[in-house]
């Protein structure tokens, strides 16, 4: 049994693209195309974030990802802008490695940028029948804010929307 693993969480880059696809169609995330990805890994305004882990039997693999997107621009007394927000578009950890703290480990690595980005909120939708996902989001913080009827598609299904206020972790973190 493998019992020694590392895991590195790290911003994702264009030749990691190919492995972001294949978790976003086990995991049945939507429909992003490799091009999308590259197209969002250039955007300046993203972060997509890549969970690589490893064992000692096996090299490191992208295990998960991230992808999110800052948005609400404000302009601070000096002039400079910051964005206010970060939404949540992708989420996703290959089915052999959940239950090992992978999910839980970006979601800590996005936050942790989010404070050092001056962020104030995170916001994400998650399927209503997603309790694993809505339960690890309810661990780290996050709120239920609405629901959004007939959200998803394939299957149709409402939305969750969750609300983390990271200003009030800018201390803890």
């Amino acid at each position: 049994m493998e019992n020694l693993f590392t895991l590195e969480i790290s911003r994702a880059l264009s030749a990691q693209i190919h492995e972001i696809v294949e978790i976003e169609k086990e995991c049945r995330l939507g429909r992003w195309t490799a091009a999308d990805y590259q197209k969002e890994i250039a955007r300046e305004t993203s972060l997509i974030l890549t969970a690589k882990y490893k064992t000692e039997k096996h090299a490191a693999a992208i295990a998960g990802f991230i992808t999110s997107r800052c948005a609400a621009p404000r302009e601070l007394s000096d002039k400079t802008n910051i964005y206010t927000e970060l939404d949540v578009l992708n989420f996703g950890v290959l089915k052999r490695y959940r239950g090992q703290g992978i999910g839980s480990a970006l979601l800590d690595g996005l936050i942790k940028r989010a404070v050092r980005m001056r962020i104030e909120s995170i916001w994400l939708e998650v399927r209503e029948s997603n309790l694993e996902a809505i339960n690890l989001y309810q661990k780290k913080g996050f709120s239920a804010i609405q629901t959004r009827k007939n959200f998803y598609t394939q299957p149709l299904e409402n939305a969750l929307v969750l609300k983390l206020a990271v200003s009030d972790l800018r201390s803890g973190v």
